[in-house]
C-alpha cells in the first residue's frame, strides 16, 4: 500500500509548496484535516467530524485521493483494484485514478456507478479542480475508468456506466501474480 500511497503525497507536497503564497496556512489547514481524520481512523468512526467537513474543500487534491485510497483500503470490498500500479502522467489523471480505483474498490456489489455522478460529486467538493471546466475534469475520469475496463477491473453497462468486476474474476496485477 505504502508504494501506491508515496508517489501521490510526493505530488501533494508539491502542490503544498504551490498552492499559496504563504503555505505555512495550507500546511496548517492540511495538518489539521488529518489530524481529525487520524482521530476518526483511530476510533474506527468513519463519519467525517465537522472540522474535517469545513477544511475538506481546501486540501490538495492529491491529499484527498490519498485519504479517499486509504478509506477505500479499509472499507474495500475488493482487493485487487487497489493493487494496480498508479500511472504516471499528469497529475490530473493519476488523481483521477486513484478516485476511480478507491470508488471501485468499495462500490456494493453489481451497483452501477456513473462516471459522470463521481466527476461531479469530486469536482464541487473539492476548490482545486476550479481551475479546469467540469467538462475536462468528466472526461478525465471517464479516461480512468476506461483504463479500469481494458484492464478488467470494470465492466461498461451504459454510457460512462460501468460495474465492478469481483476479486474472483478480476486480474491479479503482474507484479503481485506470484506472491
Amino acid at each position: 500500500m505504502n508504494s501506491i500511497i508515496l508517489p501521490i503525497v510526493s505530488k501533494a507536497s508539491i502542490t503544498l509548496s504551490q498552492a499559496s503564497p504563504d503555505p505555512r496556512c495550507l500546511i496548517q489547514v492540511v495538518i489539521t484535516s488529518m489530524a481529525a481524520s487520524s482521530a476518526n481512523w483511530i476510533s474506527g468512526n468513519i463519519q467525517p467530524t465537522h472540522q474535517t467537513l469545513q477544511l475538506r474543500p481546501h486540501l490538495p487534491l492529491e491529499v484527498a485521493a490519498v485519504a479517499a485510497l486509504m478509506r477505500a483500503n479499509k472499507n474495500k470490498v475488493r482487493s485487487n483494484i487497489l493493487l494496480v500500479q498508479l500511472p504516471s502522467g499528469r497529475n490530473l489523471y493519476t488523481t483521477a485514478f486513484v478516485f476511480a480505483q478507491s470508488r471501485i474498490a468499495v462500490c456494493q456489489p453489481k451497483k452501477t456507478m456513473s462516471v459522470d455522478v463521481l466527476a461531479d460529486e469530486i469536482y464541487y467538493r473539492y476548490r482545486e479542480l476550479g481551475q479546469i471546466s467540469p467538462a475536462e475534469w468528466r472526461s478525465i475520469v471517464a479516461s480512468a475508468f476506461a483504463t479500469f475496463k481494458q484492464k478488467g477491473y470494470v465492466v461498461r453497462v451504459g454510457k460512462k456506466l460501468y460495474q465492478p468486476v469481483e476479486d474472483v474474476d478480476a486480474p491479479v496485477p503482474k507484479r503481485y501474480a506470484n506472491d
